[in-house]
């Protein structure tokens, strides 16, 4: 396991991180299996936050506290060293949020 990325920021609206691929350049290739953990703080009652990969929703959640998922990602071009990890609060809705996200 090897950690990938960890932001404590506030988010609202749309938007995207972009994770820089730390483990050995060999993988990537047939998708990176990636563990991930999300501390929501703040929601707006009413709202929600999703986090979304490779265009595909694989979390939502509607309510504070911790909360896990998982995915794997699309396989990669070895020159490829990044990868987007989007995220979305409904409506006007804000959120303080620490993500956390591990590969194997």
């Amino acid at each position: 396991m090897k950690k990938l990325f960890k932001a404590t920021t506030k988010i609202d609206g749309n938007g995207s991180f972009e994770i820089l691929n730390k483990i050995p350049e060999n993988t990537g290739a047939y998708g990176l299996t990636v563990e991930g953990t999300i501390e929501i703080v703040n929601l707006t009652v009413g709202e929600s936050v999703s986090i979304s990969v490779d265009q595909k929703e694989v979390f939502v959640a509607n309510a504070d506290g911790k909360h896990s998922f998982k995915f794997t990602t699309k396989p990669f071009p070895l020159h490829e060293r990044t990868f987007e990890i989007g995220y979305s609060v409904t409506n006007a809705g804000t959120a303080d949020v620490v993500l956390e996200l591990i590969a194997h």
